[in-house]
């Protein structure tokens, strides 16, 4: 497995933004403002009668815990968030944020803010991260669509911050569709991350990540990243995934450094067709745990769950394994595989692994 290159994303990220923080608005703000193509961000208020024309104007003129709504298709600009608000543009109503270069296209930076953007389609045009969560409490993206971003689609960042991602999309970022390494949690459900240069979802330093019903595939690398570095304890639970034609793995588990724990479940999951193992189990000098069950694991290069590393320990419990490479299981270097016995193990590749062509009882 290629080292996924954190320390570059993480310094990317601590270039100051090109947006002023905009502060939270005084008590005589309206609790809701308006913006459309054909407002004018002269306007006082940004009222439904005269609305502003972008969103960076909208929210200045907005009371904190206050909504901008998009009233027709056009595009509304980067903006810059330190208050609690929400943006949403209606079913039907294209709006846009076109991400110039050396930008990122929806910043939130407020202490204790809680953010919603719903229906917000966030274009790179050469600019960095899609949406950055630098600091908050909280940040829910609904029925976004994040593309062509230099960096990331969704940089979470905020340390106790809680990001949820629902019914979106992450394509064709250069970097990672999403990327959490903060120490706050993300949720993502219903989200299709498919041809990023990277990953499509990236968990490290500490995170704690769900996934569920989602889709990534066809990502430049593996379609799940998770990493336990610094010491920290870093978790990830995906349930009912499909993880499919990547150029890595389909998930690519890796414990960095000593005293980092990386402790995570895949369940009622499908890993096909990926370019290396369907699931890898990695440790270096420190501790990956991975439960995987009920999933179906074919059709990959090489093996379909490897464990490898003195660290990794994989339990493998009602899954079906067939057509993959080289071996259903694979165990080498160390690793550990443990199984109850009721896997099915099938048509796999002649290649004979060390261990792990057939189940293992749990020597435990």
């Amino acid at each position: 497995m290629a080292n996924i290159p954190w320390v570059r994303t993480r310094a990317a990220l601590c270039a100051a933004s090109a947006f002023a923080v905009v502060s939270a608005a005084n008590a005589s703000l309206p609790q809701r403002t308006f913006v459309a193509t054909t407002g004018s961000d002269s306007a006082p208020s940004c009222s439904i009668a005269a609305p502003c024309r972008s969103f960076a104007t909208a929210l200045a003129k907005t009371a904190d815990g206050g909504e901008i709504v998009v009233l027709d298709s056009g595009g509304y600009g980067p903006v810059t968030i330190g208050q609690s608000v929400a943006i949403v543009a209606p079913a039907g109503v294209y709006a846009g944020v076109s991400v110039p270069p050396a930008a990122d296209g929806v910043v939130i930076n407020g202490l204790g803010v809680k953010v919603i953007l719903h229906g917000l389609a966030v274009n790179g045009q050469g600019g960095n991260n899609g949406i950055n969560f630098v600091q908050g409490a909280r940040l829910s993206v609904e029925n976004a669509a994040v593309t062509n971003m230099a960096a990331n689609g969704i940089l979470h960042a905020a340390s106790g911050g809680d990001l949820v991602v629902t019914d979106s999309l992450l394509r064709d970022n250069a970097q990672h569709g999403l990327l959490a390494f903060a120490a706050g949690k993300t949720v993502v459900a219903r989200t299709r991350a498919e041809k990023n240069g990277w990953s499509g979802i990236a968990i490290a330093y500490g995170a704690r990540a769900a996934i569920s019903d989602a889709t990534i595939v066809h990502n430049g690398q593996s379609g799940i990243v998770a990493a336990a570095d610094g010491g920290l304890t870093t978790t990830l639970d995906v349930e009912r995934t499909l993880l499919g034609d990547n150029a890595f793995d389909g998930i690519n588990l890796n414990s960095q450094t000593a005293a980092s724990v990386l402790s995570v479940t895949v369940r009622r999951s499908t890993v096909v067709r990926n370019g290396l193992n369907g699931i890898t189990v990695g440790s270096n000098s420190a501790t990956t745990l991975a439960t995987i069950a009920d999933s179906v694991i074919t059709d990959n290069l090489v093996d379909g769950v490897r464990s490898t590393g003195p660290g990794a320990r994989a339990h493998v419990t009602a899954n079906t394994l067939s057509w993959n490479g080289i071996a259903g299981l694979h165990q080498i270097d160390a690793g550990v595989m443990v199984t109850r016995n009721n896997n099915g193990i099938e048509w796999n590749g002649t290649g004979v692994p060390a261990v792990g062509t057939i189940d293992l009882v749990d020597p435990y």
